[in-house]
């Protein structure tokens, strides 16, 4: 049996063992990951998945619904992608990572019933599958999956049980290379998470969208809930209020899918705080405010035309007829351009640097030089390039302007924050 000693063992193993390929797609994929959950008893047919598909407010949504759960007295656990500070985020219990003493002796066991495997798999679908082996060895009352890209042709869409429930967030347009260059295209992705008596539960979307879910879900002999705006008493409607715009959606998603369970599977509410305390959770990286050495800083990783559109309605609101500095970089795969033209009003200036990750496929950013060009193209002229991080960081930090925001990619804010000890 493979033994690990830290995460990093666990995170160099991966990278080299399966080096490549959650993004390929079409049948033989699905296949391979259906006997790689064989191989451990197929637990995604004996646990109650709520399965979460979207372009935007996925793990927003996963994480709200899994806090209103948990804090109902329910053992819920939570599989997301990517994770932002440490590994065992990808396999949490109520909304708390795995202990890593714990996670290095599960993965351990893990890869011991799968190694006589001659498939290869990847990064994510091993982070997948061992995640629900482990949720369902500790018998939780259920389990919350957020699929890695699309849905249709996704590792996760394996998951084919008659009582799955299935969520849909915001559709537009991202991964087109993969999803297809249409929202109707990208739309058929994400609904082929439903399968047959799912029921799924959304809010109404463009008439675009709309058509091809509700004739897939009709092909499948599945149900759709539209999802609706709750009253709140005086108390939580303030809170709710104090959400980024876009969050206050995505709370109100989940609270309509926990809704859901619990008429469907009757069970009372028991906490009367549940609804305060979830509005109270701050979920990282997504309109996440830091205070360091007494300055503010705000972090979103969006990443798509649609999320920093959200990201900035929200900083509008909060901070009307005002500007900010921002850090940012961008995935390689990203429409840059989009991004950057809606930030540029609201920019007193722009700090551009780069990350590099080796997950389940080697993730580079857009090349900072690119981005400079693109800047001088619309006559920003207040920007610099740091190829450093931590240099950029630091430069973000010594700025004047006490409005910071860093946005771009949930990878660059996952690297930002552990940069946070090494501010001057």
């Amino acid at each position: 049996m493979t033994e690990f000693k830290t995460l990093e063992e666990v995170e160099d193993y991966l990278t080299t063992y399966s080096n490549n390929q959650r993004l390929r797609s079409g049948p033989n994929k699905l296949n391979k990951t259906k006997r790689l959950m064989k191989l451990v008893e197929n637990p995604q047919k004996k646990l109650r998945i709520i399965h979460v598909a979207g372009t935007s407010g996925k793990t927003s949504t996963s994480t709200y619904l899994s806090k209103l759960l948990s804090l109902n007295n329910l053992s819920v656990g939570l599989t997301i992608s990517p994770h932002l500070d440490i590994l065992t985020e990808r396999v949490q219990i109520n909304n708390i990572p795995l202990p890593t003493k714990t996670f290095l002796k599960e993965f351990s066991i893990f890869l011991g019933l799968i190694k006589k495997s001659k498939d290869e798999y990847g990064y994510f679908e091993i982070l997948f599958a061992f995640a629900l082996y482990y949720f369902h060895k500790i018998k939780v009352d259920y389990v919350i999956v957020e699929t890695g890209v699309g849905g249709l042709l996704d590792s996760t869409n394996v998951i084919t049980n008659a009582d799955k429930v299935v969520t849909i967030t915001d559709i537009g347009l991202d991964h087109t290379n993969l999803l297809g260059n249409t929202i109707s295209k990208i739309a058929y992705q994400k609904v082929g998470i439903m399968h047959h008596d799912n029921h799924l539960i959304m809010f109404k979307q463009s008439n675009i969208v709309m058509q091809v879910i509700e004739s897939y879900s009709k092909q499948q002999g599945g149900y759709i809930h539209y999802a609706k705006y709750f009253r709140l008493n005086r108390k939580d409607k303030t809170l709710y209020s104090r959400l980024a715009y876009y969050q206050q959606k995505n709370w109100m998603l989940a609270y309509n899918v926990f809704n859901y369970l619990a008429k469907r599977d009757a069970f009372k509410i028991q906490n009367k705080e549940i609804i305060s305390k979830s509005l109270k959770y701050q979920i990282s990286g997504r309109m996440d405010l830091i205070e360091l050495k007494n300055k503010k800083i705000l972090l979103d990783g969006a990443h798509n035309n649609q999320k920093i559109r959200a990201l900035l309605n929200s900083f509008k609101k909060l901070y009307p007829n005002q500007k900010a500095v921002f850090l940012v970089a961008f995935k390689k795969d990203k429409d840059f351009k989009k991004i950057i033209n809606q930030m540029i009003p609201y920019a007193s200036k722009i700090i551009i640097t780069q990350f590099n990750f080796k997950w389940d496929y080697h993730i580079l950013s857009v090349d900072p030089r690119t981005i400079q060009k693109f800047l001088i193209k619309r006559q920003f002229s207040n920007y610099s390039i740091q190829m450093d991080q931590k240099r950029a960081f630091q430069e973000l930090l010594n700025d004047p302007n006490n409005l910071k925001i860093v946005t771009g990619s949930l990878y660059l804010i996952s690297q930002i924050r552990a940069l946070n000890n090494y501010a001057e």
